[in-house]
């Protein structure tokens, strides 16, 4: 199934772009992290658009874009702020919680609904991301929820799964109406002009321009973030074009595996074997979905 193997390219980019950005927000701040997401991803997204070519272009795009642009910066921005207050292991699977929100939204905004296994396969993916987030030192069947409302990663991430619920269902609104490429130059156009003011602002005391500095310091890291965004949000797409938003953010949260094994690796986290233990509960949820 053509939609199964875009939705695998993007949980694999989906997870190298969570764990760079938390890498490059600590070297750089928020502000030029969040732009550069957008900015950067805009030279590989306006060749994916001379490739494709321009669409005709429905009259209801442009709602659907103005509506997913004030979305998306308050998720962004949530997003990036979450992954610099808390563990990747921890925050990232939270995300996985989106197509339990999509089911309900899609059902009003699309008149569509997943069958029975897609159902459960979204219900398994919930298990999963409860099992991730439950602290080793607590018991009791709150004890997760004690733990998420200790962290404000957790917290914010959770408003970013919400938020990304909504918007990724009018994704595939904007892409119905439109085509991929153009909407992904058009929405990081807007994004890009959107994060521009915060990646700008200056520091304490009268410094520097905060992106100009980051610009020099990190000119590949910052241009590897765009290109893993460009190249994820194609993959997703490409996916919403073949299939229900459920599914495709249900198997891209997959990715939640490879961030786990990332926080280890990259940034000493602990409870590694819990969390991958618990990515088990997710990719079964995304075998059901894929058949559901």
């Amino acid at each position: 199934m053509t939609w199964v193997v875009l939705g695998a390219g993007t949980a694999v980019l989906y997870a190298a772009q969570g764990a760079w950005t938390k890498r490059l927000v600590g070297r750089v701040g928020r502000g030029p992290a969040t732009w550069a997401i957008f900015a950067f991803a805009l030279p590989a997204l306006f060749a994916y658009l001379l490739v494709r070519g321009v669409p005709p272009v429905d009259a209801g795009f442009w709602p659907v874009l103005s509506v997913n642009v004030v979305l998306d910066l308050i998720g962004f921005t949530l997003y990036v702020s979450a992954l610099e207050a808390g563990e990747l292991g921890l925050t990232y699977p939270l995300l996985a919680l989106t197509p339990v929100f999509v089911v309900p939204i899609e059902w009003l905004v699309l008149s569509e609904h997943p069958g029975a296994e897609g159902v459960a396969g979204i219900l398994l993916v919930a298990a999963g991301v409860y099992l991730l987030v439950s602290p080793g030192s607590e018991t009791g069947i709150l004890a997760p929820f004690r733990a998420l409302a200790r962290e404000p990663g957790a917290r914010r991430m959770l408003a970013v799964a919400a938020l990304w619920a909504v918007s990724g269902t009018f994704d595939r609104v904007a892409v119905l109406r439109s085509s991929p490429a153009f909407y992904g130059v058009a929405l990081s156009t807007c994004l890009a002009i959107g994060f521009l003011p915060f990646a700008l602002r200056r520091g304490r005391g009268g410094a520097p321009a905060r992106l100009g500095d980051s610009v020099r310091r990190e000119p590949a890291g910052l241009a590897l973030q765009g290109l893993l965004f460009a190249g994820m949000f194609v993959c997703q797409m490409e996916a919403l074009r073949l299939a229900l938003a459920a599914y495709v953010l249900a198997l891209k949260r997959s990715g939640t595996l490879l961030t786990v094994l990332a926080g280890a690796l990259f940034f000493g986290e602990k409870g590694t074997l819990r969390r991958l233990a618990a990515t088990l509960f997710l990719l079964a949820g995304v075998v059901l979905v894929s058949r559901g």
